[in-house]
């Protein structure tokens, strides 16, 4: 009984060590080159992204939403690489007058889209390539900057597209690749507010609100 019930504990313990490596490779920063439009399809399809939807996951999207709340009430937000549109139902809970979130991956928009009504909507667009139809009083980039080659570039233009007094809101992991990141966008936005996340069950994050230092 008790060889059963030690090996049954290695095996739970080989499992969530697994789990973990997964999850890091995931949000390994720079994977842009290795990630094209036909694998993000495939791994929504597949299912790969359902945990973002677990409880362990939202205190972060609570802060994001609570910034937005706070930085930019019933306002127009724009979600970059929104994915199946996770972050949309806490930021509904606050309200706003528009949302529209894009993403590369049409698997996710199509999930996504079960979401949409007359203030919400989502497109199938390349980040790099997207041109909005109007401006916005915030952007989010939540888990995404990293998988862009120059990361700093993508705030930067969208930034063009922020009305004024907005706002961008950045949620990265922390890693010493996000760090470099940080380092560029610290040193080209004004920190509005920031908050480190350090969850016991889940990856440690920071949050920051960032506004053009011209604004």
């Amino acid at each position: 009984m008790n060889k059963l019930r030690n090996h049954e504990q290695r095996v739970g313990w080989i499992t969530r060590i697994k789990s973990r490596l997964k999850s890091l490779l995931r949000f390994q920063p720079f994977r842009y080159f290795r990630v094209s439009r036909k694998q993000w399809n495939e791994q929504y399809r597949e299912g790969e992204w359902e945990y973002l939807c677990s409880p362990e996951q939202s205190a972060h999207y609570a802060v994001i939403a609570e910034f937005v709340h706070w930085y930019a009430p019933d306002g127009s937000v724009l979600d970059v690489g929104c994915g199946e549109g996770i972050l949309q139902p806490t930021l509904a809970r606050y309200g706003y007058s528009t949302y529209v979130g894009i993403d590369i991956s049409d698997a996710a928009i199509r999930k996504a889209e079960e979401r949409e009504n007359a203030a919400t909507s989502f497109k199938v667009s390349a980040a790099n390539e997207y041109v909005p139809e109007q401006q916005f009083d915030a952007i989010l980039f939540n888990e995404v900057l990293y998988y862009f080659k120059n990361p700093e570039e993508i705030a930067e233009r969208y930034a063009s597209y922020l009305l004024e007094d907005g706002v961008i809101i950045v949620s990265m992991w922390k890693s010493h690749g996000t760090g470099r990141i940080w380092n560029i966008l610290d040193s080209r936005f004004t920190v509005l507010q920031e908050v480190e996340l350090n969850p016991g069950n889940a990856l440690a994050r920071t949050v920051k609100v960032l506004r053009g230092k011209g604004n």
